[in-house]
């Protein structure tokens, strides 16, 4: 009996794109195991985009410090930012808090509760020791509450 013609086409050419996004922020030093990171604009890295990220203006990216996102983020963890995703409750977010005092402005990674007029709350999973499991920020310190997109081994 003969073989039946091949039905397969040929394989379509894989392209891969070339984008790279900035990572931002370093390790605040002598902090607590909060997660809190300097994020000043610094440009750290150049790593390449998410195809998900190639059409969004101003995605970024940073690594993740400290143990309070456990066992979600682990310390070292590249995460991309969509900055423009709305974000809603049960989100993962990363904000950044005005500095005190002309210090540079901090980020944190958390898990988002809600924001108002008032405050901005959010949730740890792994709270250092003697820390509560929720942190409010005053609202008037709040500049950026941006979605995380994804996470990878960094």
């Amino acid at each position: 009996m003969p073989l039946p013609p091949p039905d397969a086409s040929h394989p379509i050419p894989l392209l891969f794109s070339h984008k790279t996004i900035p990572v931002y922020g370093h390790a605040a030093g002598g902090m607590n195991d909060d997660g809190k990171f300097i994020l000043n604009g610094s440009k750290i890295a150049d790593v390449l985009c998410p195809p998900a990220l190639e059409g969004v203006v101003g995605a970024y990216a940073v690594y993740h410090t400290g143990e309070s996102m456990l066992p979600r983020y682990e310390p070292g963890d590249l995460l991309t930012i969509h900055p423009t995703l709305p974000v809603k409750r049960g989100d993962y977010v990363l904000v950044q808090i005005k500095g005190e005092d002309g210090d540079p402005p901090y980020g944190y990674v958390k898990r988002f509760v809600s924001k108002n007029a008032k405050e901005l709350v959010l949730e740890q999973l792994n709270p250092p020791e003697g820390q509560e499991q929720t942190l409010r920020f005053p609202a008037e310190r709040v500049l950026t509450v941006h979605a995380i997109w994804g996470a990878s081994r960094g």
